[in-house]
Order: C-alpha cells, then structure tokens, then sequence
C-alpha cells in the first residue's frame, strides 16, 4: 500500500456532512469543505456537480476558492470554499459536492421555511385584543367612563334636564320595578336622573304637551316591554314616544323585556323595529333576591352601558333592602 492509499483510507471530511443550507433566491451562500489527513500528505479537494467541476459550470456565478491547508494535532485540515454569489431557482435541485479523493459528502441549497409561528404570533396578537374588546366590550366602556368621569363634569351642557324618560304599560304588574327597582339602581346608585309618569307628573298640564316636553329634555328613551303588549293598546304618550325615536338622530332607546317574550307579531310596529335593530335587554331577575338590585349585576350593567356617561355617583351608599322598599 503506498502513501496515497494510506492517506485516503485516513482522510475524513469535517464538513459538509450532506447537510442543507437555506437560502432565498438572489442572496449569497458562502461555505467551505474541511477535510482532515495524514500530516504531510496532499488530498486534492474540489466541489462538483453531477461529477463536473462548478468552475466549469455556471458562467463563473459559483466559485471554487483555492485550497489551504494547516497542520493540528498530527493531522492536516485542507479547506475548499465554496461561493454562490447569486442563488437562482436552479440551484434548488443541485447537489454540491465536495470530492476528497475517494470521499465525499454534499450540500444541498433548499428554500427558507416558512416561519409559520412568527405569523400565528402576529394573528394572535391582534386577533386576542379585538376578542377582548368584543367580550369585556361593557366592562371597558363602563371602567372608561368611570376613569374619566371628571372629564364628563366639565363637557359642554346639552340642555337636557333627565338622562331617561321611562316609558310603561300602565296596565301591566311591573309597577315595582318601575316606580322602586329603576329608581334605586339608576338614581340612588349611579346617579342617573329618571323622568317616570305617575311619579314625576306635573300636576295641570296636559298629559301629551307633558310628555312631548319631558322626552325633548331626556337624553335616553326607557321603554318598558311586558308579555301580551298589542297595538290596540298604544297610549298617546308611547305614539309622542316612539316618534322622537325614530326621527333621524332621534333619542336611544332602551328596550327591557319583563322576562322572556316569545312573540312580537302583536306588537306595534315602531316596537318591533327598534328590537329588530338594537335587540333588548331581558329582566329574569327576582326582586327579592340579595344582589339583583346592585349597579353591578349583570343586568344593570348592561343597561348602563346604554345610558349616558354617569355623571355622579353614589355607589358607596348603604343601600334600603328591596323588600323593605316594596312593603313602603
């Protein structure tokens, strides 16, 4: 066996090791093939393709560096480099071969991998902030003007003397509700100025010049919706009502639904108009109940949500029990 043979059967590449390199198409890849012999022997190092030299191949756009070598630790490191000035589609389907005599061992240039978590990431990061706008979309409103309540104090007036005109069925059982439950949650809680009929009338007025003259000075129109309401039974003041909120920029409406109603078709129509538009907010509360009556139920959060900015609060008032209120 002579030197040469003694050599080959010693010599190892280091590197390439038929690993992958990423690159995108126009940039530059750089590498080299390491290979370790015999001290004082001489392994001739090329990359190939498909066995032809890359000098002799791509008009000079991929470059053979010159081969150095140094001595360490008893053996010899030859180092080849290997210039792809420009990566072109083509060069995807090629195998770079570094050639040490009897051995070899390749690089193969393959596309970037898409960095799909970067983008989950992204798509999170914005779609996370608008579901929370979406399902806390009342609790931020609410804490919003809480914060900035002192703001609202020194904003221009609007003229208006009550923040809600409450409008109900006279017929119905619901004056509880109206006449205590509203009142204490809206007025004596969050501060809200109520405009109720048969609380607040104004003895010697006509009903309707009463009722046209109050909701003019309301901001929110309270509309109170129980189970059976026809058109037939359309008071005056709920006609008064209902066209002051359906002019362009007419007042909001409020509807609330004295626990579930299944049918509409009887309704009038302005009524059936605004819930189709707006929705309404169901009262499945028992009025007895420890909590039902607080600003920050579930139900009355909702509400506020839909009425103007609280412009004083009284959330720190020990509060009459509701039963206590109901027997007065």
């Amino acid at each position: 066996m002579n030197l040469l043979d003694s050599a080959w059967k010693r010599t190892e590449i280091l590197y390439p090791l038929n690993n992958t390199i990423e690159a995108d198409v126009g940039s530059n890849v750089f590498t080299e093939c390491n290979v370790s012999s015999f001290r004082d022997s001489f392994i001739p190092i090329s990359w190939k393709v498909n066995y032809t030299q890359v000098d002799s191949l791509f008009n000079g756009r991929i470059i053979e560096g010159n081969q150095t070598n140094i001595p360490k630790d008893g053996a010899e490191i030859f180092t080849v480099s290997l210039n792809i000035t420009k990566v072109k589609t083509e060069d995807y389907d090629q195998q770079f071969t570094c050639h040490a005599g009897k051995v070899a061992a390749y690089i193969k240039i393959q596309r970037p991998t898409k960095n799909y978590a970067a983008f989950v990431i992204l798509i999170l990061l914005l779609i996370i902030p608008i579901l929370i706008c979406i399902l806390f979309k009342i609790e931020i409103v609410l804490w919003y003007r809480k914060s900035c309540r002192p703001f609202f104090h020194k904003k221009v007036s609007d003229e208006k003397i009550y923040d809600a005109y409450v409008l109900y069925p006279k017929i119905s059982n619901q004056a509880d509700f109206v006449l205590k439950v509203l009142p204490e949650v809206l007025e004596k809680q969050c501060g809200y100025s109520l405009f109720i009929p048969g609380r607040d009338d104004l003895p010697g007025k006509a009903i309707v010049n009463v009722v046209d003259d109050t909701i003019t000075q309301s901001r929110r129109l309270i509309m109170i919706l129980v189970a059976g309401l026809s058109s037939s039974e359309e008071a005056p003041e709920q006609n008064i009502a209902m066209y002051h909120a359906l002019i362009p920029d007419g007042m909001k409406t409020i509807l609330i639904e004295m626990g579930k109603i299944k049918d509409y078709s009887n309704m009038p129509e302005s009524i059936r108009y605004i819930k189709q538009k707006q929705g309404a907010i169901r009262w499945n509360g028992d009025i007895t109940k420890k909590g039902s009556c607080s600003a920050n139920g579930s139900f009355w959060k909702k509400i506020r949500y839909r009425m103007p900015p609280e412009r004083q609060g009284s959330q720190g008032l020990a509060l009459m029990p509701i039963t206590q209120m109901i027997k007065e």
